[in-house]
């Protein structure tokens, strides 16, 4: 589906053609750095103050910015006398006067200044043991009130004047040498209500790497290290991590969505890790890019969400063609609205989906993979992304609903390892894992992420040389309902991945069932052996020649195993030595990544016995996990590394089937309700907390806003609007249709069909059709439902369906109906937590009909009672005037 176009990847292009046409505004010096604050998602990070400052809501506006198509808009609650300090990650550069720093802000309070972090590498900080940090703040606040551009220069004398106030308070002395920056910092005041800050373009000028090497605390390693190859990249989003911790957890290459600097080239460079990042700024005579940019694998050309973005691809492609120094040198697009297209502009396309992800199977987004794969041009390399967290507005929606949990949501171990299958499966050479939070951050999320993320990589890497060097076969089903494989041939080497396609969406889908497993696998040899392989350990399985190929038995299949078939004892030999070289370490991965959920299931436990959730005592599944989870700690003691892993995985099941009896317990399907939370376990006992308390009124209480479909003009004229996409084979249509209406003469009736000349229906990369409701006001503290009757009379085909959703949960907890051959309710729920407005919009991706009657919100009451234990207090989510998600491009069309 539509993903946000990243401005910052044109940027190389963007320079390049300043230099040449002359600059768009009056610089001292070549940018160091240029973020344009509208990329995919927010980068700026609340410092740890201790005073109760919150963020409320932190999105990419492109309703409200300055240049670029966006702007980087946080919602702050700062107690009163205070202020919040927001960081912008540095790279490390030393403290000269040529340094220098500028930032487009707009607050809605006077007084917003930057500031930057400066860390004194010979002076250690005794409460910390860490080098020293110092705050330098400029001298010149904003006004507020409008858009002005801050800026902070003259670093050094700064740092002289502080230091000297700093050395007053301080026991010891404080040594200059060496101070390197490691962080802007926007010092946004209190006011009286919530402070709105938007952030725009960030430069920096006069940027030198340094850091604590260049002060002689560390020395460098060997700088002459070799640029390893990378044939399956398994690559990670950064999000500011030292490259030597993201190498450790099994990640070859690293994502950046900006050109890297010298220093972390070289930081790269020492890790054994390849870069996927923008271009350098290019400049004549050609080439410009030298061989300091060895560890990049491949430049990224931005994204396919116009026409116009192909174009700049293209340009940005036959421009590095001339100044790339290393010819060899791929490029990367995202696929977009159209990967047939995408592919015609770069050597490689990553195919990535967010769109109503909590309403989607794994079949389904493996059919999805195998679509977009088809459509490309024979040969294009095909990347898949992979998410690691839940989306980041439902974390919101669960801090503005009070979640006694963590409201951070980690995507479980046994979801990325299905969909890195299934990416597999449908053709992927490579996986991008993506995420909006750092790795390295404190909490059980970051942490659970970490130990997936490894344990993951470590059966990835055992797979590698059949993804690499084999040939995908025909999948080898099995006995069970829902459950193949994915088979890849190397030479006399067979390799089967297991992966379960459950009916079911989330929590109630993802238990593969247990019991005997077979396998028919075709054009096996007759003298080849079969092994059990996972992680920690190599078990031989029993095997008969039969009709149609090799049949496999296996009394249980742990759900990440591989199978292996061979009679090349070679091949045995190197999976079985790695194995052997990384058992203890997988085994303690699933130890303690088991423990970890173990601890987070009993406290979901607990709370939803809190509100009142059937739950009579320990739960038997909980019990049943935990003595198995006993059983694996005894074993990782007594060095059995095999028998550890394999009793932690027997309590993950026990957990998975615990946390789909608890999904069933608290989500009511017949409703038709969906708030989001329904993904993640830990948000469990929120939702029950949620559905127990909503009061249920007489009709016609608490409506907001309703409407009918009875009279076009009138739509118009209150604001209803529908857009528009220009995508390849199809047409869409809106109208009031009298055809059967829920209630009234007429409804809503979206219509794509396929274009004039096209001789079936085409496959929809994107919604072509969207329909908008007017603003509609709402308070701080409302807990919304939107409601509407639909209709799909025929499955739509091609697409995603009649997406429903609003301008608070985004396309990221959108619903979704594929088919409804009768009228059928669907509702959202809603929390707003500050004076504002909200749109709700239907989004037709597919070919065929869809209706729409009964719009209607209305605000829920909440009964009066005792609120959960260890519930805080409520924090606002959404911001005066949301951003919309509509599609921004020069295609979209407004009637």
């Amino acid at each position: 589906m539509l993903q946000p176009r990243d401005p910052r990847r044109w940027l190389p292009l963007l320079t390049f053609l300043c230099c040449a046409c002359g600059p768009l505004r009056q610089v001292q010096a070549a940018p160091s750095l240029v973020d344009t604050m509208d990329g995919s998602a927010p980068v700026l990070r609340l410092l740890p103050a201790g005073d109760g400052t919150r963020v409320v809501r932190q999105v990419i506006d492109h309703e409200r910015y300055r240049s670029g198509v966006g702007s980087e808009h946080v919602l702050l609650r700062t107690p009163a006398g205070r202020s919040a300090h927001l960081g912008f990650p540095l790279p490390s550069s030393r403290v000269l006067s040529e340094l220098g720093f500028r930032a487009d802000v707009f607050c809605s309070q006077a007084g917003v200044q930057l500031a930057v972090s400066v860390s004194l590498p010979r002076s250690v900080d005794p409460q910390t043991g860490r080098p020293y940090q110092l705050l330098l703040r400029s001298e010149e606040p904003g006004r507020g009130g409008e858009w002005e551009e801050l800026r902070f220069s003259n670093l050094p004398a700064t740092l002289d004047r502080q230091l000297r106030v700093a050395r007053s308070g301080s026991d010891q002395g404080l040594d200059a040498r060496g101070a390197y920056a490691t962080s802007l910092v926007l010092i946004a005041p209190a006011g009286e209500n919530a402070t709105s800050l938007w952030v725009d373009q960030i430069t920096v000028v006069g940027a030198v790497p340094g850091g604590p090497a260049d002060a002689g605390a560390n020395p460098r390693r060997d700088p002459s290290a070799e640029v390893p190859s990378v044939e399956f990249p398994r690559i990670i989003q950064w999000q500011g991590e030292d490259f030597g911790a993201l190498q450790q957890l099994g990640f070859n290459t690293v994502g950046m969505s900006r050109p890297p600097l010298p220093h972390e080239l070289q930081a790269a460079r020492e890790a054994g890790l390849r870069l996927v990042c923008p271009p350098p700024p290019v400049s004549e005579p050609a080439p410009s890019i030298g061989a300091e940019y060895e560890p990049v694998l491949r430049w990224q050309l931005g994204g396919y969400d116009s026409a116009d973005d192909l174009r700049s691809a293209v340009q940005r492609r036959d421009l590095l063609r001339r100044h790339d120094s290393s010819q060899g040198r791929g490029t990367l697009m995202a696929a977009g609205l159209n990967p047939s297209r995408s592919s015609r502009a770069s050597g490689a396309v990553l195919l990535e989906r967010s769109t109503a992800s909590g309403d989607l199977t794994l079949r389904e987004t493996g059919v999805w993979l195998q679509s977009q794969g088809r459509a490309v041009r024979p040969g294009t390399t095909l990347w898949a992304a992979i998410p690691t967290q839940a989306p980041q507005r439902l974390s919101e929606q669960a801090r503005g609903y009070g979640a006694p949990l963590s409201a951070d949501v980690a995507l479980p171990y046994r979801t990325l390892m299905s969909l890195s299958s299934a990416a597999l499966s449908s053709g992927a050479g490579g996986l991008y894992f993506k995420s909006h939070a750092p790795l390295t951050q404190s909490g059980g999320s970051s942490l659970e992420r970490r130990l997936s993320l490894e344990l993951n990589n470590r059966r990835l890497a055992l797979m590698e040389p059949w993804v690499v060097g084999g040939k995908r076969m025909t999948a080898a089903r099995s006995n069970v309902a829902g459950l193949t494989a994915v088979v890849l041939r190397a030479e006399r080497s067979f390799l089967l991945a297991p992966v379960y396609w459950p009916e079911r969406v989330g929590l109630d889908g993802g238990v593969q069932p247990g019991g005997p497993v077979t396998f028919v696998v075709p054009g096996v040899p007759e003298s080849a052996d079969a092994y059990l392989v996972t992680p920690a350990q190599v078990t031989r399985l029993r095997h008969k020649r039969v009709t149609g190929g090799l049949r496999i038995t296996l009394d249980q299949l742990p759900p990440e195993a591989v199978l292996l078939m061979t009679d090349d004892k070679r091949a045995f030999s190197q999976v079985a030595g790695a194995v052997r070289a990384g058992a203890e370490q997988a085994a303690k991965l699933r130890k303690d990544l088991v423990e970890l959920r173990l601890g987070a299931d009993r406290a979901v436990n607990e709370s939803l016995r809190t509100v009142g959730v059937d739950q009579e005592g320990p739960h038997p599944l909980l019990q049943q996990a935990s003595a198995e989870h006993a059983a694996a700690r005894q074993y990782f003691t007594q060095r059995r590394w095999g028998l550890a892993y394999e009793a932690a995985a027997r309590a993950a099941g026990s957990l998975d089937a615990y946390e789909a009896a608890s999904y069933r317990l608290v989500v009511d399907d017949v409703t038709g309700v969906r708030t989001g939370l329904e993904q993640s376990a830990t948000m469990l006992p929120t939702l029950a907390w949620l559905r127990g308390r909503i009061q249920r009124e007489a009709p016609g209480a608490g409506y907001i806003a309703a409407s009918g479909f009875e009279d076009l003009q009138r739509m118009l004229a209150s604001g209803w609007s529908h857009r528009s996409l220009d995508l390849d084979g199809v047409e869409g249509a809106v109208s009031l249709s009298p055809t059967a209406a829920h209630s009234g003469s007429y409804c809503l009736r979206m219509a794509v069909k396929p274009g004039q000349g096209a001789e079936r229906a085409p496959r929809v990369f994107a919604a072509p059709l969207w329909v908008e409701s007017p603003p509609i006001e709402v308070s701080a503290g409302d807990v919304l439902e939107i409601s509407a009757e639909v209709r799909v009379p025929e499955p739509l085909l091609g697409g995603d369906g009649l997406l429903v959703f609003d301008s608070i949960g985004g396309l990221e907890l959108a619903t979704r109906i594929e088919g409804a051959p009768s009228w059928r309710k669907t509702k959202l729920w809603r929390t707003v937590p500050v004076d504002g407005t909200v749109r709700v919009t239907f989004a037709l991706a597919g070919v065929g009909v869809a209706e729409v009657d009964s719009f209607a919100v209305r605000r829920l009451n909440l009964k009066q009672g005792p609120a959960v234990a260890s519930r805080g207090p409520r924090p606002p989510l959404f911001p005066a005037g949301p951003p919309s998600d509509l599609p921004r491009s020069g295609n979209a069309k407004v009637r």
